[in-house]
């Protein structure tokens, strides 16, 4: 097996569990977040491909789908799959389109942020919605930034298209 092939099984592997993991686990594996904390207590908004969660103690309800998120996710999704076709069968011009859409898509999250600016500044109070921290009261911290599945999607698309434009 290639060295091609077997980065481009690996980029859409991340790519998948980026998507899987930010939904069974938002808190930690979000690709945006934004958190409010007193040091004990910690409650949070999570933004994953399938749509917002909203964490209180652990219990973390889906309140809202966002539907650029949700075509990034799908775009995700049908990139990995290419890509791991086009390496199998060792198809170059499918693994490069498989490595493209798995990289648009946390594109995509980042243009819905940068779309809703307005938005999210209500809710972080600064003009820079992409990472941040602030006390907003003694003791009480708002946090917010692109999160891990956001760094683990962009990592498994730039894999991705290296992987399938060597296939």
């Amino acid at each position: 097996m290639g060295a091609g092939k077997v980065i481009a099984i690996i980029g859409a592997s991340i790519s998948l569990a980026s998507l899987f993991l930010s939904l069974f686990l938002p808190e930690w594996f979000s690709w945006y977040r934004a958190s409010i904390t007193d040091g004990s207590t910690t409650a949070g908004l999570y933004l994953t491909g399938f749509g917002n969660f909203i964490s209180m103690g652990g219990f973390s309800p889906l309140t809202d789908i966002i539907y650029l998120t949700l075509i990034g996710a799908f775009v995700i999704m049908v990139g990995a799959i290419l890509l791991i076709i086009g390496a199998a069968k060792e198809i170059k011009a499918m693994g490069i389109i498989g490595g493209v859409l798995t990289l648009i898509g946390p594109i995509l999250l980042l243009s819905s942020l940068v779309v809703g600016i307005y938005d999210w500044q209500g809710l972080i109070g600064q003009p820079n919605v992409f990472w941040g921290l602030e006390e907003v009261f003694p003791g009480l911290w708002l946090s917010w930034g692109v999160w891990i599945g956001f760094f683990m999607a962009l990592v498994g698309g730039v894999l991705g298209l290296v992987g399938g434009a060597t296939v």
